[in-house]
């Protein structure tokens, strides 16, 4: 990864209605990522090393939500497409949606498709 990626987790696109679910049940989480070190001031290794620690971070937190069934509050999971993403686009958005879904699911499907593009 090069220190240009930016990080963006999403649970689903902004026009979601998980986009900023219970935000404020964020705050601490929000507090602890200002206490780590500053990433845009950290050398190659040390970056990589606290952006992986941030995207897993990320996406362990999305899995804990999935596993609260969250994503299924309203809807059938395979409905949903859990997402922790880095742009630009890497394969790694692949990976981790592949770890956060069922590939089967049709949700799952539509975002395979998309990202092929």
């Amino acid at each position: 990864m090069e220190p240009t990626h930016e990080i963006q987790a999403l649970a689903a696109e902004a026009d979601s209605p998980y986009c900023c679910y219970e935000d404020e049940d964020f705050d601490d989480v929000k507090q602890l990522f200002m206490e780590r070190p500053s990433i845009g001031e950290l050398e190659a290794d040390e970056w990589n090393r606290e952006f992986d620690s941030r995207l897993k971070a990320m996406e362990l937190a999305m899995k804990m939500l999935d596993d609260e069934g969250v994503f299924a509050l309203n809807q059938p999971r395979e409905s949903v497409c859990v997402l922790v993403e880095i742009m630009p686009p890497d394969e790694i958005n692949t990976e981790i949606a592949l770890r956060l879904n069922q590939a089967e699911s049709p949700a799952m499907q539509a975002w395979l498709a998309e990202a092929a593009e």
